[in-house]
């Protein structure tokens, strides 16, 4: 899917390069996918630990796509109990298992 496809769809099937960061509240992935558009990307804790630091990865992913809050007063939030950074690919997320 593109990231257009994505934003609009309620599960989001994609594959690229990712590189995970952390806003210090919470990780966020960026996915670049071939065509040079990016996908916001929260993965579970363990796996983002993980990728945090290192080389861009390429993955496939599947998951809800889902919007970031919005407020100006929000720094930090969570889904499941998972912490999730804010992305620059966008106003959505995609919330992968």
């Amino acid at each position: 899917m593109t990231a257009v496809e994505c934003s609009n769809a309620a599960i989001c099937f994609a594959s690229g390069l990712l590189t995970m960061s952390s806003d210090g509240h919470g990780f966020i992935g960026i996915l670049r996918l071939s065509d040079g558009d990016c996908i916001n990307v929260s993965l579970p804790v363990s796996r983002s630990k993980i990728l945090l630091g290192g080389p861009p990865t390429a993955m496939s992913i599947r998951g809800r796509v889902l919007p970031f809050p919005l407020g100006e007063d929000i720094l930090s939030f969570r889904v499941n109990g998972r912490p999730i950074g804010f992305g620059r690919c966008g106003r959505y997320y995609v919330f992968v298992k």
